[in-house]
């Protein structure tokens, strides 16, 4: 929906790094919400993914969605976000990863 709002005001690189922004939220969260119901993982593995998602999320997502925000809506710059997207981004991949190979050594023990 925020895509469509601000269409008339951003390009459309950035009007797709806005749709990137919240669909990676949107799965993201959902896999926050489905989670705790993960039983083969253990509580202090599913804390720390959570910890990542969460982290990536705010420094992925929201980083982007508020500095096309900002462009669009003429807020100023809020540029010392950018350098944070990357960091979220890295926080996301590494948490696939480790829930990937938390996956593995399950399937491995089963």
């Amino acid at each position: 929906m925020s895509s469509h709002l601000l269409y008339p005001k951003l390009s459309d690189p950035d009007i797709r790094a806005l749709q990137t922004a919240v669909f990676f939220a949107l799965i993201h969260g959902l896999s926050l919400v489905f989670l705790p119901a993960l039983r083969e993982f253990g509580r202090n593995q599913i804390r720390v993914l959570s910890i990542m998602w969460v982290f990536g999320i705010l420094a992925f997502s929201i980083s982007i969605v508020l500095l096309k925000t900002s462009i669009a809506l003429s807020w100023g710059t809020l540029e010392w976000l950018s350098p944070l997207t990357p960091f979220g981004g890295a926080a996301l991949i590494l948490s696939w990863l480790y829930f990937s190979v938390l996956f593995l050594i399950r399937k491995k023990e089963m």
